[in-house]
């Protein structure tokens, strides 16, 4: 079956669940707060929630009802805050989150769902606040942005 988003982009789910806001709300009424589709009665596709405003504030990704691919936040202007990737429930990879301007907060890295490596913090001008380093979701360093910090 063929269902559709809010946007009209087209899922192939057994059935699209809507939760709307506070139907006795007129300034809400019949607003779609959060959308997800469901196969095999497990989440499966791409979950939405939106403001009051229609706006999408966040998306995620479910592979039959776990977390799996990219997870978005947007700032109420409609721009990019985060972007991360999940494989099965725990984040993978980069997550980059973004001032609401545009330019690059940070860059943290994670592998298995824990932090991993060389994590970089970005003033608004894109001048280096700060790196952090972990080794297996433990803080070991920071360095840049004020006085170097050893946690060994």
């Amino acid at each position: 079956m063929i269902e559709y988003y809010k946007d009209g982009t087209p899922c192939e789910c057994d059935r699209m669940y809507r939760d709307c806001y506070d139907p006795g709300d007129a300034t809400t009424e019949n607003a779609i707060l959060m959308e997800w589709p469901v196969i095999n009665g497990k989440m499966h596709g791409i979950r939405r929630q939106y403001d009051t405003n229609g706006n999408i504030e966040w998306e995620d990704s479910y592979i039959a009802g776990r977390p799996n691919g990219f997870d978005k936040w947007f700032w109420p202007s409609g721009i990019l805050s985060s972007l991360s990737f999940r494989v099965n429930g725990k984040i993978e990879g980069l997550e980059t989150s973004y001032y609401e301007n545009g330019t690059l907060h940070s860059e943290v890295f994670y592998k298995k769902g824990k932090r991993e490596g060389a994590e970089k913090w970005f003033f608004t001008d894109g001048a280096i606040e700060r790196i952090d380093v972990y080794k297996e979701g433990k803080f070991i360093l920071r360095t840049i942005g004020g006085p170097t910090e050893n946690a060994l």
